[in-house]
Protein backbone atom coordinates (compact mmCIF):
# COMPACT_ATOMS: atom_id res chain seq x y z
CA UNK A 1 0.00 0.00 0.00
CA UNK A 2 1.40 3.40 -1.02
CA UNK A 3 1.56 6.23 1.49
CA UNK A 4 2.38 9.92 1.25
CA UNK A 5 5.38 11.09 3.33
CA UNK A 6 7.88 13.92 3.80
CA UNK A 7 11.62 13.68 4.41
CA UNK A 8 13.26 16.57 6.25
CA UNK A 9 17.04 17.12 5.82
CA UNK A 10 18.45 18.27 9.18
CA UNK A 11 21.51 20.05 7.75
CA UNK A 12 19.64 22.72 5.78
CA UNK A 13 15.92 22.22 6.48
CA UNK A 14 15.11 21.03 2.96
CA UNK A 15 11.92 19.03 2.64
CA UNK A 16 11.11 16.52 -0.07
CA UNK A 17 7.88 14.62 -0.40
CA UNK A 18 7.11 11.31 -1.96
CA UNK A 19 4.89 8.29 -1.86
CA UNK A 20 5.56 4.61 -1.70
CA UNK A 21 5.14 1.47 0.36
CA UNK A 22 8.48 1.75 2.21
CA UNK A 23 9.38 5.41 2.83
CA UNK A 24 11.96 4.32 5.43
CA UNK A 25 14.13 3.03 2.57
CA UNK A 26 14.42 6.55 1.12
CA UNK A 27 15.63 8.22 4.32
CA UNK A 28 19.36 8.99 4.37
CA UNK A 29 21.55 9.69 7.42
CA UNK A 30 20.84 13.20 8.71
CA UNK A 31 17.19 13.11 7.59
CA UNK A 32 13.90 12.67 9.45
CA UNK A 33 10.78 10.96 8.11
CA UNK A 34 7.27 12.38 8.59
CA UNK A 35 4.34 10.17 7.66
CA UNK A 36 2.14 13.26 7.34
CA UNK A 37 3.73 15.91 5.08
CA UNK A 38 1.38 18.57 6.45
CA UNK A 39 2.96 18.16 9.90
CA UNK A 40 6.27 19.59 8.65
CA UNK A 41 6.14 23.37 8.78
CA UNK A 42 8.42 26.21 7.69
CA UNK A 43 12.00 24.87 8.11
CA UNK A 44 13.26 28.38 8.88
CA UNK A 45 11.29 28.47 12.13
CA UNK A 46 11.21 24.80 13.05
CA UNK A 47 13.70 21.96 13.31
CA UNK A 48 13.55 18.28 14.12
CA UNK A 49 15.05 17.24 17.44
CA UNK A 50 14.92 13.56 18.37
CA UNK A 51 12.14 13.00 15.83
CA UNK A 52 9.97 15.85 17.14
CA UNK A 53 9.32 19.19 15.43
CA UNK A 54 10.31 22.08 17.70
CA UNK A 55 10.11 25.84 17.19
CA UNK A 56 13.31 27.81 16.84
CA UNK A 57 13.64 31.01 18.84
CA UNK A 58 15.80 33.57 17.06
CA UNK A 59 18.73 34.70 19.24
CA UNK A 60 18.77 38.24 20.52
CA UNK A 61 20.79 40.65 18.38
CA UNK A 62 23.39 41.16 21.12
CA UNK A 63 24.26 37.45 21.05
CA UNK A 64 25.13 37.48 17.35
CA UNK A 65 28.86 37.63 16.55
CA UNK A 66 30.23 41.02 15.54
CA UNK A 67 32.11 41.63 12.31
CA UNK A 68 35.32 41.69 14.36
CA UNK A 69 34.40 38.28 15.83
CA UNK A 70 33.74 36.85 12.37
CA UNK A 71 37.02 38.25 11.05
CA UNK A 72 38.93 36.74 13.99
CA UNK A 73 37.28 33.36 13.43
CA UNK A 74 38.06 33.42 9.70
CA UNK A 75 41.69 34.43 10.34
CA UNK A 76 42.07 31.61 12.87
CA UNK A 77 40.88 29.13 10.23
CA UNK A 78 43.25 30.59 7.61
CA UNK A 79 46.19 30.45 10.06
CA UNK A 80 45.46 26.79 10.81
CA UNK A 81 45.36 26.03 7.07
CA UNK A 82 48.55 28.06 6.57
CA UNK A 83 50.37 26.17 9.33
CA UNK A 84 49.24 22.82 7.89
CA UNK A 85 50.43 23.83 4.42
CA UNK A 86 53.79 24.99 5.78
CA UNK A 87 54.33 21.69 7.58
CA UNK A 88 53.22 19.53 4.65
CA UNK A 89 55.98 17.68 2.75
CA UNK A 90 57.46 19.69 -0.14
CA UNK A 91 58.36 18.32 -3.54
CA UNK A 92 61.80 19.48 -4.69
CA UNK A 93 64.01 18.65 -7.64
CA UNK A 94 65.57 15.92 -5.47
CA UNK A 95 62.47 14.30 -4.01
CA UNK A 96 59.78 14.84 -1.40
CA UNK A 97 61.17 16.47 1.75
CA UNK A 98 59.54 16.67 5.16
CA UNK A 99 58.98 20.35 5.87
CA UNK A 100 57.90 20.80 9.47
CA UNK A 101 60.04 23.43 11.22
CA UNK A 102 62.09 20.72 12.95
CA UNK A 103 62.65 19.00 9.59
CA UNK A 104 63.82 22.26 8.02
CA UNK A 105 66.18 22.77 10.96
CA UNK A 106 67.54 19.27 10.38
CA UNK A 107 68.12 20.00 6.69
CA UNK A 108 69.96 23.21 7.58
CA UNK A 109 72.17 21.27 10.04
CA UNK A 110 72.99 18.69 7.37
CA UNK A 111 73.92 21.52 4.99
CA UNK A 112 76.15 23.15 7.63
CA UNK A 113 77.83 19.86 8.53
CA UNK A 114 78.39 18.99 4.87
CA UNK A 115 79.98 22.41 4.30
CA UNK A 116 82.17 21.85 7.37
CA UNK A 117 83.17 18.42 6.09
CA UNK A 118 84.17 19.93 2.74
CA UNK A 119 86.23 22.60 4.54
CA UNK A 120 88.13 19.77 6.22
CA UNK A 121 88.79 17.93 2.98
CA UNK A 122 86.04 15.33 3.31
CA UNK A 123 83.30 14.29 0.87
CA UNK A 124 81.01 16.96 -0.58
CA UNK A 125 77.85 14.88 -0.16
CA UNK A 126 75.59 13.56 2.56
CA UNK A 127 72.98 10.84 2.97
CA UNK A 128 69.52 12.19 3.63
CA UNK A 129 66.16 10.54 4.36
CA UNK A 130 63.27 11.91 2.31
CA UNK A 131 59.62 12.11 3.41
CA UNK A 132 59.07 8.80 1.59
CA UNK A 133 61.74 7.22 3.85
CA UNK A 134 63.95 6.80 0.79
CA UNK A 135 67.65 7.35 1.58
CA UNK A 136 69.43 9.47 -1.02
CA UNK A 137 72.93 10.82 -1.41
CA UNK A 138 73.00 14.53 -2.23
CA UNK A 139 75.83 16.97 -2.81
CA UNK A 140 76.08 20.17 -0.81
CA UNK A 141 74.78 22.12 -3.83
CA UNK A 142 71.79 19.79 -4.15
CA UNK A 143 71.00 20.07 -0.43
CA UNK A 144 71.19 23.86 -0.66
CA UNK A 145 68.94 23.94 -3.72
CA UNK A 146 66.41 21.68 -2.01
CA UNK A 147 66.40 24.01 1.01
CA UNK A 148 65.86 27.00 -1.30
CA UNK A 149 62.97 25.24 -3.06
CA UNK A 150 61.36 24.38 0.28
CA UNK A 151 61.87 27.95 1.45
CA UNK A 152 60.28 29.36 -1.71
CA UNK A 153 57.24 27.09 -1.33
CA UNK A 154 56.91 28.04 2.33
CA UNK A 155 57.20 31.74 1.49
CA UNK A 156 54.45 31.34 -1.13
CA UNK A 157 52.16 29.93 1.57
CA UNK A 158 52.90 32.92 3.83
CA UNK A 159 52.23 35.34 0.94
CA UNK A 160 48.89 33.70 0.16
CA UNK A 161 47.85 33.82 3.82
CA UNK A 162 48.92 37.46 4.03
CA UNK A 163 46.81 38.34 0.98
CA UNK A 164 43.80 36.57 2.45
CA UNK A 165 44.35 38.38 5.77
CA UNK A 166 44.28 41.73 3.96
CA UNK A 167 41.02 40.72 2.27
CA UNK A 168 39.51 39.71 5.64
CA UNK A 169 40.55 42.98 7.24
CA UNK A 170 39.12 45.05 4.39
CA UNK A 171 35.70 43.35 4.66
Amino acid sequence: MSQLFAIYRLSDGAIRTGHGADPELQVQPGEALFSDPSSVTDPRTQRVVDGEVVSIVQPAAESLPTLADLKAIKWAVIKAQRDAAISAPKLTSFGLFDAKPADQDNLNKVIALTALAIAHGQADEARYTLATNERVTLTLAQLQLAALEIGAQTQAVYETASTIRAQIESA
